[in-house]
């Protein structure tokens, strides 16, 4: 088909990104918006993308949407439920809650789908539509592309067909991939002096056993890392002293091997340190081992995070203030070219922004120029992006992947107007827990004069250092650089989002307008 004015010629850097795989869309109920078979309205370009039929994500005080939604799921044979748990868990603070869409009691319909309701709210009410979403699915943004299992397959190392995929041998051990490693100089030094140090918040998969952060017993009065702060008694995400950095091995096969993005958590919590000694890490466990979540989860976590910034910039104790929030998960969404999509995340965002935080975002692994999100939010360099800024928010900025030179992008890292910023994030050498051992074993072991030899031990993190890459560690890497310039910058202005735009400028040249 010739382009024309209805099917124009392809962006031809717009590729289609990887997307969940089938294990992590079961564990979440979700599916994948497929354009060919899924509900289109006219003038759409709907594009794939993970989600939860099950639930849709609506303003919590918005009572005139929520009947509008009722009023259309009744039509099309559903019901829409508040889940018991969200009902219990709810905080006056938050600003988005999901529905849970069910069939009605006797009547035949298809099986309920957060699309088709949707679509059929933007026919009725496309204004009422704007504030309701999907309940999305967003994935963390290692490399891990040659997998885990993989290595226990020992054919896969000569096969040459790596050679014609050059972006998956950044998932191979040796040319960026997961691997123990072992870090002979001294720790970074933290200043004992500092008046205030600036505050970084990694919402992540948690963070392990390690010396260097304080995690490791004997804890520290002042350790690197916190992973105990909650709001009102209770936890912000999920239970810190569990998940993937402390159960490496929860999912897939059984036989041993390390979980994907087990790890990953304190990897990114190192690279924070290394840039920014002075600087201290609160980290807060969203993800499961998976290193997948839904959309629902990521907004609490964020509305949550606004609330502490909030209550510690008015004076009350039971606030944390904290400067630099570092994301690395992300999705790509299903209607990218609509500039008001997804307003429930961008508002948590904007939350955090107009107190002065600055948000720093992975800019994803697929090799696309197709925007991912929350990344993407950012302001572009061609001013093309989906929301305006003004002088009231402190910058969100999406960080892409140097490979080791410093001087390319890494080939996985995702590139487009919307990328901004470019830090190293491919091979980089990081904090892992201790207490990982893996399944795998020395490929020979023997003893010589009493001594034993052997090959190196694929998956024995007791070192505490590993080498890893991906956009989800130039976040990180990105985000402690900023805490260290804040650690030198002129604090005499009194306006926060006024010094986080500073800051921004003077350490990344992005400038949001």
């Amino acid at each position: 088909m010739k382009p024309d004015r209805e099917h124009p010629e392809p962006d031809p850097y717009d590729r289609e990104p990887r997307l969940p795989s089938a294990r992590v869309l079961r564990r979440l109920r979700a599916r994948v918006l497929d354009p060919l078979r899924d509900v289109v309205l006219a003038g759409q370009d709907v594009r794939p993308t993970a989600y939860v039929p099950g639930s849709v994500l609506v303003g919590q005080h918005d009572d005139s949407q929520i009947d509008a939604l009722r009023k259309v799921a009744a039509e099309l044979g559903w019901r829409l439920t508040t889940s018991p748990d969200q009902v219990h868990q709810t905080r006056p603070w938050r600003r988005t809650i999901a529905l849970q869409i069910e069939p009605r009691e006797g009547m035949v319909a298809s099986a309920p789908d957060a699309w088709a309701l949707l679509q059929h709210l933007r026919l009725l009410d496309s204004d009422l539509a704007q504030r309701a979403c999907l309940n999305h699915v967003l994935t963390l943004s290692p490399y891990t592309e040659s997998a885990p299992y993989t290595e226990s397959a020992p054919y896969t190392e000569s096969a040459p067909y790596t050679e014609s995929a050059p972006v998956a041998g950044y998932g191979v051990p040796g040319r960026g991939g997961r691997q123990p490693v072992a870090f002979v100089g001294r720790p970074p030094v933290r200043r004992p002096d500092v008046k205030r140090r600036p505050v970084v918040a990694i919402l992540d998969s948690g963070c392990g056993e390690h010396p260097w952060l304080g995690t490791q017993a004997p804890i520290p009065p002042d350790p690197v890392v916190r992973t105990d702060v909650r709001i009102d008694g209770g936890l912000l995400g999920l239970e810190p002293n569990s998940g993937p950095e402390f159960l490496p091995d929860t999912v897939g096969p059984l036989d041993g091997i390390l979980d994907a993005y087990a790890g990953h958590g304190t990897f990114s919590a190192g690279l924070v340190h290394q840039a920014a000694p002075d600087a201290d890490v609160v980290s807060w466990r969203i993800l499961p081992a998976e290193g997948a979540m839904v959309e629902q989860d990521l907004l609490d976590a964020l509305d949550d995070l606004a609330e502490l910034v909030r209550r510690a910039r008015t004076g009350d104790p039971d606030g944390l203030d904290v400067d630099i929030v570092s994301l690395s998960v992300g999705y790509y969404h299903e209607l990218p070219d609509d500039p008001k999509f997804d307003l429930p995340l961008w508002e948590s965002l904007q939350a955090l922004l107009k107190l002065g935080v600055v948000v720093v975002c992975a800019a994803g692994n697929d090799a696309t120029s197709r925007p991912r999100f929350p990344a993407a939010f950012g302001p572009w360099d061609d001013g093309r992006g989906p929301i305006t800024w003004d002088a009231s928010l402190a910058p969100l900025v999406s960080a892409g992947a140097l490979n080791p030179n410093g001087t390319c992008d890494a080939l996985f890292s995702n590139v487009g107007p919307w990328v901004r910023a470019h830090v190293h994030g491919a091979a980089l050498v990081s904090t892992m827990p201790t207490t990982f051992q893996g399944g795998l074993q020395a490929t020979a072991a023997t003893q010589a004069f009493g001594r034993p030899r052997a090959t190196i031990d694929p998956d024995d993190y007791s070192s505490g250092f590993g080498v890893w890459s991906g956009t989800s560690f130039a976040a990180p890497l990105l985000a402690g650089q900023l805490a260290a310039a804040l650690m030198e910058a002129d604090r005499a202005s009194a306006d926060p989002v006024e010094r986080a735009r500073t800051l921004v400028a003077e350490t990344t040249g992005v400038v949001p307008e």
